[in-house]
């Protein structure tokens, strides 16, 4: 029964499921789609400007509407048309596509059909104007102050040419229609380095053409000067620098940069009419070595590249050895010491306890800066009667000997010497190139005292024996020393050198030449007869043998007291020669020169007494042991550092040196103490064991500095007692130390005593 009612229910439903289908059929008819042109169909023109361009489908129905768009999304056509009746085809006219290639997007609508889907079609650029070929191009770019020009030749009349200076920015930098076959186009500057330009031409009716790459050189520079025609001299700080160049223009512009990329100089100057050379000043290249970078402008041209020239530190002095070195510790209340063995007795020693910048001790090696009469210039009336006395008999006023003595800057000096003739005496500061700062003193007195402080770019101190009137004029013990306090004179320790010749820092030396050494020089000698000299006093009728190695030529002359001259050896090549002073010679003038133009070195210079050359030696110092006294170093152990510094050179680098501790006296024993406390009297505390002039202290506690008693052993006793007033009632302890001579004094012993 439940089956039967179930398959009437279904029944029921799907006769009614039948019978709704048929009551409302569904209409699912769709509008066609317009079959899209075909792109073989579609053709464009796109025309030069000023020329409409067509866009023509073909291959349609009349009545067929055409669409064109820019885009394949866009919504909005570009343009609309109706196939006309009778007609198949259909036109468009666009005012202007554009001059480059790009695509147009087409669809059809036939009837009651809806629109076709779009179909793209390419079209070709504007035809252009044939650019140029690069060989028709020159590109010349001037100096500033002139223009820079690009040339086109083969053109034709009415081009319409344009540069670029880009291959895509539309920037035009300079543009001009040919009026012949030939075109220059101005431009204000392409600029000082290489580069390209970018030329088109627009010939009527077609558009611009493609640019025409064509490269130019950097404008015409100056030429670089090269680093044998330049010498650089770092000076002592205090001295300007300077930084010579040969072989120039007048009027050529010098600068000096102290990197390759720095914007500003820190030097410059132009060659004078008439020169061929220029030195500038710098005030400082600074105390290390380094590397200088040199321009030239010359005329309208641009700066040349920069010229690398290297420079060697400023001179500096050179440490003692480690042995030359011996540190004295003393006991407390004894001064310590350093003696420094081997120094120059100009040399300027100073000494420091730890790195800070302030020296615990500035003293000379030797006390006087003045050495003996002998290695002073002498006027040719004056006489060294012994290695400190001078006699002058005057037969004129102003006939003065002198020497030149280095000092430091911004130091106090003293200056003393013997006058009882009434001569004049003058102390003068001099730069590092030996020009006069300032008179520091003058006097006539029998006895001259004076001090003074040397100024910030003072090298010397000039001392001049001199005369205001005819007659003899005797100078005795003069005496230039560190301080500002004179002191008892003392002679300067001094032996003679066997080499005449000093160092080349004190030669004249022309500008071409370059001091690489105290006895190395290089001339790079532009003309012939550049000479360096060096003055030499000598004795008369005395043979003497000059001997260097070099490949230009050395010239001597002989000069008198009236500064007449004889000529000795002339213009020779030879690395030796010997010759005779006249009778009355007081001089000799020796100049190292050239026979032309050319690189010339020279080294090992020697003058000595004698007929034939001997092996080679520096122009040295006699050499000194210096002695400095300091404050107590302090007990223990630890470090000192010294310098040293030679007139004209910078101070050396530190160097350390390590000494002991001060040896300590050895404590005395617990039992070899006795300490009494009495009562109503004064207490006693007694050490036994001891030695004669050992000191006996006794202290109230481990660490304190009051100190309650002391004694000294007596001679021929091995104890002593140190009495006090009163230790107290009550028990107590006592600390005691001895001090033996020569040692420290000993740590502290405690000993306890009883009450009273």
């Amino acid at each position: 029964m439940k089956n039967k009612l179930l398959r009437t229910a279904l029944s029921v439903t799907l006769a009614a499921a039948l019978t709704v289908g048929v009551m409302t059929p569904v209409n699912t008819a769709l509008a066609a789609q317009t079959a899209a042109p075909l792109t073989t169909n579609i053709k464009i023109v796109n025309n030069p400007a000023g020329t409409p361009d067509t866009l023509t489908v073909s291959g349609l129905n009349p009545g067929d509407i055409v669409k064109i768009y820019t885009d394949p999304s866009t919504t909005n056509p570009l343009d609309t048309k109706t196939v006309p009746a009778g007609s198949t085809a259909v036109t468009f006219t666009i005012n202007q596509l554009g001059t480059a290639a790009g695509t147009i997007y087409v669809t059809s609508t036939s009837g009651s059909n809806t629109e076709s889907k779009r179909v793209s079609k390419q079209y070709t650029a504007e035809p252009a104007t044939p650019r140029y070929d690069a060989s028709q191009i020159t590109v010349v770019n001037n100096p500033p102050g002139t223009s820079d020009t690009v040339t086109i030749v083969n053109v034709n009349p009415g081009d319409i040419i344009k540069v670029y200076q880009d291959p895509l920015d539309t920037t035009v930098r300079g543009t001009i229609t040919a009026a012949d076959t030939t075109a220059v186009v101005t431009i204000n500057q392409l600029g000082s380095s290489p580069g390209a330009v970018y030329v088109t031409v627009t010939r009527s009716p077609y558009g611009e053409s493609l640019r025409t790459f064509k490269t130019y050189a950097g404008e015409a520079v100056t030429p670089q000067i090269t680093a044998n025609n330049i010498t650089i001299v770092n000076n002592l700080t205090g001295t300007d620098d300077t930084v010579t160049l040969r072989n120039l223009n007048a009027g050529d512009i010098v600068k000096v940069y102290s990197s390759k990329m720095d914007a500003s100089p820190i030097g410059t100057g132009t060659v004078t009419a008439g020169q061929n050379s220029i030195v500038i000043s710098i005030q400082q290249l600074g105390v290390n070595e380094g590397v200088a970078y040199i321009s030239i402008t010359r005329g309208t041209m641009p700066e040349s590249e920069r010229t690398a020239k290297s420079y060697v530190a400023e001179p500096k002095s050179g440490a003692p050895a480690f042995n030359d070195v011996k540190i004295i510790t003393n006991p407390d209340g004894t001064r310590d010491a350093i003696t420094i063995n081997n120094v120059n007795a100009t040399d300027i020693i100073r000494l420091y306890k730890d790195a800070s910048t302030t020296p615990i001790s500035v003293t000379t090696a030797g006390k006087n800066q003045l050495p003996p009469f002998s290695q002073w210039n002498l006027d040719s009336n004056a006489t060294e009667t012994s290695n400190f006395s001078l006699t002058l008999k005057a037969t004129a006023t102003g006939q003065g000997s002198y020497y030149d003595a280095g000092v430091l800057p911004n130091t106090s000096y003293a200056f003393s010497i013997g006058n009882p003739n009434a001569g004049t005496v003058n102390v003068k500061t001099l730069d590092q190139n030996k020009k006069v700062i300032s008179t520091k003193y003058t006097s006539t007195q029998a006895n001259i005292s004076t001090t003074f402080t040397t100024e910030t770019n003072a090298a010397y101190v000039q001392v001049e024996l001199t005369n205001t009137s005819a007659g003899t004029f005797v100078f005795t013990s003069a005496q230039l020393e560190l301080g500002s306090n004179v002191t008892t004179f003392e002679p300067m320790d001094f032996k003679a050198s066997k080499n005449l010749f000093p160092p080349l820092s004190k030669w004249k030396i022309h500008s071409n030449a370059a001091v690489t050494g105290d006895y190395t020089m290089n001339l790079y000698s532009t003309a012939s007869r550049q000479m360096s000299s060096i003055r030499v006093k000598v004795a008369a009728n005395t043979k003497y043998t000059y001997s260097l190695e070099h490949n230009g030529q050395i010239v001597v002359d002989a000069i008198d007291s009236n500064g007449n001259t004889t000529s000795l050896i002339t213009a020779t090549t030879a690395q030796s020669g010997t010759f005779l002073t006249p009778a009355n010679a007081a001089f000799v003038d020796v100049y190292l020169t050239n026979p032309e133009s050319g690189v010339y070195s020279f080294s090992k210079m020697q003058l000595e007494q004698g007929d034939h050359a001997t092996a080679f030696e520096p122009n040295i110092a006699t050499k000194v042991i210096a002695t400095i006294k300091l404050p107590n170093l302090g007990q223990d152990k630890g470090t000192i550092y010294y310098t040293i510094q030679s007139p004209g050179s910078a101070e050396s680098g530190r160097v350390s040196r390590s000494y002991g501790a001060e040896e300590p006296t050895t404590p005395p024993s617990y039992k070899a103490i006795k300490v009494v406390n009495n009562e109503g009297s004064e207490d006693t505390v007694s050490v036994f064991g001891l030695t004669p002039g050992d000191v006996i202290k006794v202290y109230s506690g481990k660490v304190t500095n009051e100190l309650l008693g002391s004694a000294t052993v007596q001679s021929g006793a091995t104890s002593g007692t140190v009495t006090i007033s009163q230790l107290g009632t009550t028990a107590g302890i006592v600390y005691v130390t001895v001090t033996t001579s020569g040692k420290t004094e000993s740590i502290r012993v405690a000993k306890s005593y009883s009450a009273e």
